[in-house]
């Protein structure tokens, strides 16, 4: 019984020697452990790395041409750079998503398009800035586009709308945009896109 609990004693006292953090580890890790993160400090907004935000996913764009109706899949890219912002949460972009839609069909032939909007948006939650944590955001903007189709460009006034969310410690978003004034040859064009945020 003595030879037991004296085992059981040795061991205990060679766990709790483990346990305890190593001197010259806690010193080489006291660094990374107090070093903040630069999403979590705010730090001076005089930079363009700062201001600027980016997404990246696919795209549906849908417009009807030549009597008929086309859903074109393709690539989005988003680009914000902040002019203004308040307290983390709000901010003030100008924004462009230009899409690229592309379909080569043996019986309807071969379709291009290339929609390029140029908007302000505003944006509160996820995404208003760099520094901001929360999981969700909503983005709402307006002004004119660019068309490039098969047979003819065109301009017009676009409106369009973003959720972003935080899944599994990755950030996505869901953008739908649609032409809100007839362009000027008369296609209207909407899309829907998703993917992820690069911030």
């Amino acid at each position: 019984m003595f030879r037991i609990l004296f085992c059981l004693i040795l061991l205990l006292g060679a766990t709790a020697a483990k346990a305890q953090d190593d001197p010259y580890n806690s010193y080489l890790n006291e660094g990374r452990r107090s070093k903040p993160s630069s999403k979590n400090s705010r730090q001076s907004l005089g930079g363009f790395a700062d201001r600027y935000m980016q997404d990246i996913g696919a795209s549906f764009n849908a417009f009807n041409e030549q009597g008929g109706s086309f859903l074109l899949p393709g690539i989005q890219y988003i680009g914000r750079y902040n002019l203004y912002e308040k307290n983390d949460i709000l901010g003030l972009a100008l924004s462009t998503h230009p899409s690229l839609g592309f379909q080569a069909d043996p019986f309807f032939g071969t379709f291009f398009m290339l929609n390029m909007p140029v908007l302000i948006e505003g944006t509160v939650g996820k995404g208003s800035n760099l520094f901001n944590q929360q999981w969700v955001g909503l983005s709402l903007g307006v002004g004119p586009e660019f068309n490039l189709l098969n047979r003819f460009n065109q301009f017009g006034l676009s409106g369009a709308a973003t959720f972003r969310f935080t899944l599994a410690q990755r950030a996505y978003f869901i953008r739908y945009s649609a032409s809100l004034s007839r362009p000027t040859e008369g296609v209207y064009i909407s899309s829907i896109s998703f993917g992820n945020s690069l911030f």
